[in-house]
């Protein structure tokens, strides 16, 4: 590709022409005859000051795109053709008078300060462009290393970024968080890292940098400084200097440093975010144990008292006891007995569920049965509700765990029995919405609060007060069991307050695109 301007070729063509000694004396040979002619043109139309100064450009350009022992020996030439060329006596080396020898020595101190700062000037600007090259690398890795919590990825992107910046030979060798492994990386590909291991193993033993620039064995041809966390040492950065083509100076020891302090600071910050991952998870598991240790304590209590009571009012008092007060006693211990069960069924299905050993026993079911059949469970246990369910017979099947779907139901109903007034409706609607199933249970009750709708599939959340106005029964876990079977079969539930009163529960499921229909008329199932 041409370059953009003529100063830039002829910059590319000098600094080709500088990389070796017969390039740069041709260079400096040019210049020199070019200052000659142009001296010799306007010999004897201007000053011999003149003449001198046209001999400092040659000095300049040297100075500039070559080196500064290449504008010392212009300078130096320039001052010997002046004074052979054009200091009287010519064609001598003599000098005729004091004069001409303070021309020419201005001349030569004049070439040689600004082949000085010329030289400087450059130095610093390559300098400067380095640095902020350096800084440019920096904040590249800084970003790469802040989007991964990954250590074997902190790891790879340190040895690229180390082998990049200073065009060399890098490893990383990282002791993983467990104390047994390590996590190591190379870099370039392909080139084999030539580092003494134990020179690394004593880096990481003492916490300390070693090789050229540092006080501990600075005449082997290798660097290699720790990963620190705080005192401790989890890593080791190691350069192969044998395969360095230029020295190492002190300001690639101080990049390598750098460099080395952002990957640790990146595998110390991921180390500690794990942790903090750990104790805010264990933090958790220990809060939901207590609460519920405590939620369980407390339905267990009460239902034990009242069976313990009954029990001994039967076992004392029986034969004084009417049949129908026995009767009565008898009933309440079961219901009490059903209660407990409920909660510790409860409880190891939400475990099960929440581990993912539970698994799902698929197959086609008809929701039009699994509704039929709670409904049908729940009369026979004596609720005296009006069931009105709604279910097309037209409805595909669904492949679900109909035990687990069941169960849902269950818990949606007792929901609703719970706060529906006593012989009140609860309604079970199923509709075919898309390619989902959407099953709904509706109550007349009280509603749900202002913040119910957020918390109700919370665990051991309970929102509202019974119909009759008393806390709830139950750990909580009922509705945040409903929500992890759905969500294992793929569906959503949400819970909404009803126009008119009362509250609405719904559920999805999925329906395949090769679910079999139920053959059959268009229809509901009738009232229950």
């Amino acid at each position: 590709m041409p370059s953009d301007s003529p100063a830039d070729d002829w910059s590319a063509l000098l600094a080709r022409w500088a990389q070796s000694p017969i390039g740069r004396a041709a260079v400096g040979a040019a210049l020199l005859a070019v200052a000659t002619a142009l001296a010799w043109v306007v010999d004897g139309a201007v000053s011999l000051a003149s003449q001198a100064l046209i001999y400092l450009l040659p000095v300049v350009i040297t100075a500039v795109y070559l080196r500064g022992a290449d504008a010392l020996i212009t300078a130096v030439l320039g001052v010997a053709l002046l004074n052979f060329l054009f200091v009287p006596p010519r064609y001598t080396l003599l000098v005729e008078g004091p004069e001409y020898l303070i021309s020419l020595g201005a001349l030569l101190g004049v070439s040689l300060v600004v082949s000085g700062l010329v030289t400087r000037l450059k130095r610093e600007s390559v300098a400067a462009r380095r640095g902020e090259a350096r800084m440019a690398a920096l904040h590249e890795l800084g970003q790469m290393l802040a989007a991964t919590d990954i250590e074997a990825d902190i790891v790879a992107l340190g040895a690229t970024a180390v082998a990049s910046a200073l065009d060399i030979v890098a490893e990383i060798r990282v002791t993983a968080r467990d104390g047994k492994r390590i996590i190591s990386a190379s870099a370039p590909q392909g080139r084999t890292v030539h580092i003494d291991e134990d020179a690394l193993r004593w880096v990481m033993e003492h916490n300390s940098p070693l090789g050229p620039g540092t006080r501990n064995w600075p005449a082997i041809e290798a660097c290699a400084i720790p990963l620190s966390a705080g005192e401790i040492c989890i890593g080791v950065i190691g350069v192969d200097l044998g395969a360095v083509d230029r020295n190492w100076q002190l300001e690639d020891l101080r990049h390598l440093e750098a460099l080395g302090r952002l990957i640790a600071a990146a595998l110390h910050r991921t180390r500690l975010s794990e942790a903090a991952r750990k104790a805010a998870a264990e933090a958790e598991i220990e809060g939901a144990r207590s609460t519920l240790l405590a939620s369980i304590s407390h339905d267990l209590r009460t239902p034990l008292a009242v069976i313990v009571g009954s029990a001994s009012t039967l076992r004392e008092q029986g034969a004084q006891l009417g049949a129908e007060r026995c009767v009565e006693l008898l009933r309440t211990i079961e219901a009490e007995a059903t209660q407990m069960t409920t909660t510790a069924e409860n409880v190891l299905q939400l475990a099960r569920l929440s581990t993912g050993s539970l698994a799902l026993r698929r197959d086609w079911e008809s929701l039009e049965e699994i509704v039929g059949s709670v409904i049908s469970r729940l009369r026979r246990r004596g609720e005296t509700h009006a069931f009105n369910a709604r279910v097309p017979s037209t409805l595909p099947l669904v492949r679900v765990d109909a035990a687990l779907i069941a169960q849902v139901l269950t818990n949606l109903l007792e929901n609703a029995i719970t706060y529906a007034p006593s012989g009140g409706p609860i309604e079970v609607d199923v509709e075919r919405r898309g390619d989902l199933l959407e099953i709904s249970v509706s109550d007349r009750g009280s509603g749900l609060g202002d913040q119910d709708p957020e918390r109700l599939f919370e665990r051991y959340y309970r929102g509202r007060a019974d119909k009759a106005g008393e806390e709830v029964k139950g750990a909580g876990l009922g509705l945040a069991i409903c929500k992890a079977i759905v969500e294992a079969h793929g569906g959503a539930i949400a819970a909404t307050n009803r126009a008119g009163g009362g509250a609405t529960f719904r559920f999805t499921l999925p329906v395949s695109r090769d679910a079999p229909s139920v053959p059959g008329e268009p229809g509901a199932t009738p009232s229950a």
